[in-house]
């Protein structure tokens, strides 16, 4: 939410369910593992499902090419004698490199996998193609998102290592990204646009006995008129009160934490983001949490969402190409067709976001994990009105993870493409990972926890993909 007012904040809380509401967002001393580790997860979605294939392309394969005859990417850079990256990926092509010192010296890798997504237990697919469904799959790591576990698979991180009784401030925070990795019962998340418009209007009521009251006073007001009501009461607290008095608690509390983030934040210094990126800001409020989580500043924080949308690309896809011979390959206007553009916004501020974490000693503190709801398919997937090919691609599977962070191997962990992928009867990759297997090694490794207590209940094909040195 771009701005913070009582009635609005009340009006988006007053649709979430009760559960979530529960605990209030008050300070207390004692810290649980999420508290005390500092160490954060940022989960960046790409909407729409991303065409895996023009990330990660084959570069030999002859097969690919004749099915892709306008989206295939002649221009990868290689990462592999058989997978290349998209040329839009300079700085995680850099990292991957070991091309900027900073990150090469700290340990910072990328890894890349392919034909990722949610598979039975007997290896078949079971990921969804439609975004809402995929979407909670990937944030839930469950086949039925919509079962009775229902819970975000850090949410059932949080559920068994964080405190949950809300004295661990920003557990969670949205950010302009999808929330469904971070429920579960009582569990809190903070959700802005931007930390920078977060915060109360200076929403004045102008008519009656309270003209000049700000929200924030008003909203103050409520919580302690519900105060002096329960205690008149006694015990049991009214539960309907109750939630409203939590409600304005937690607005209030989350406001002053924010504005002490963003002031213990130092600008970064020119050149550190790509300028007039449109992520810009994403990622540096993601650095001032974390930078604010590493200094006590906020007790805790296990997780941030991210997202940048447009990558459901049913036309003018493209092909990676730049716009001419001459063009500056940095630019995002510099390539032609609308993915390339996309991962040149998401890369840029990849490598904003890391360089920012490099100088304010925060690279032990965070990784990174891109994804998206599904893969897509091979060939055109329709026409305009004048019969010509749109140049795009339709849902299909076998997606897409990026891992990037200290510690993580630079590494292609998975894209077995063959002839036959492209030359049969199916018209996408096949699902060949099941992306439990990399939360799995995520928690253990990062977090340094054994995911059989909370990651999933329904049983999936493991695989030891070795993400981490």
């Amino acid at each position: 939410m771009a701005q913070l007012n009582r009635r609005n904040f009340l009006k988006i809380m007053g649709a979430a369910t009760a559960a979530s509401l529960t605990p209030s967002l008050t300070f207390a001393q004692s810290a649980s593992l999420c508290s005390s580790q500092k160490k954060t997860l940022v989960l960046f979605h790409l909407g729409g499902g991303l065409h895996s294939l023009s990330l990660l392309p084959p570069r030999l394969l002859q097969e690919y090419f004749d099915k892709h005859p306008d989206t295939g990417i002649t221009n990868s850079r290689p990462l592999t004698p058989q997978v290349g990256l998209n040329p839009a990926c300079l700085s995680m092509y850099d990292i991957y490199t070991g091309q900027i010192p900073a990150l090469a010296q700290a340990g910072v890798g990328v890894t890349f996998i392919n034909q990722a997504g949610i598979l039975r237990s007997d290896g078949r697919e079971g990921n969804s193609r439609s975004h809402e469904d995929g979407t909670k799959q990937w944030n839930t790591a469950l086949m039925n998102p919509y079962g009775a576990e229902g819970s975000g698979f850090m949410g059932r991180y949080a559920n068994r290592f964080c405190k949950n009784d809300g004295s661990e401030l920003f557990n969670f925070v949205v950010l302009n990204g999808v929330p469904d990795a971070f429920t579960g019962p009582g569990i809190t998340q903070v959700t802005a646009s931007s930390l920078n418009t977060y915060g109360y209007t200076n929403d004045n009521f102008n008519t009656g006995a309270r003209t000049g009251v700000t929200a924030a006073s008003s909203n103050r007001f409520v919580i302690e008129s519900i105060r002096q009501a329960n205690d008149l009461q006694g015990p049991p607290a009214n539960p309907g009160a109750d939630i409203l008095r939590i409600t304005n608690e937690n607005a209030d509390a989350a406001q002053a934490s924010i504005q002490a983030a963003l002031a213990a934040y130092p600008a970064p210094p020119a050149g550190t983001y790509l300028a007039n990126n449109p992520l810009n800001g994403r990622f540096q409020n993601a650095v001032a949490l974390i930078n604010a989580s590493a200094r006590g500043i906020i007790p805790s924080l296990t997780g941030i969402s991210l997202s940048q949308g447009g990558y459901d690309t049913h036309s003018g896809q493209g092909n990676g190409s730049l716009t001419n011979p001459t063009a500056d390959p940095n630019l995002v206007n510099s390539y032609s067709g609308q993915l390339a553009r996309l991962l040149r916004q998401l890369d840029a501020g990849i490598g904003g976001f890391f360089r920012d974490l490099a100088r304010l000693g925060l690279l032990n503190n965070a990784l990174l994990a891109v994804t998206s709801e599904f893969g897509r398919t091979f060939e055109n997937n329709n026409t305009n009105q004048n019969g010509q090919p749109v140049h795009g691609t339709d849902h299909g599977t076998g997606g897409q993870l990026t891992i990037i962070g200290p510690g993580v191997k630079n590494q292609v962990a998975y894209a077995n493409y063959t002839g036959a992928h492209f030359t049969g009867r199916a018209d996408w990759l096949p699902t060949e990972v099941d992306i439990r297997n990399v939360y799995s090694e995520i928690h253990e490794k990062f977090f340094g926890v054994d995911p059989s207590l909370f990651l999933s209940p329904d049983a999936y094909p493991k695989l030891n993909l070795g993400i981490f040195a």
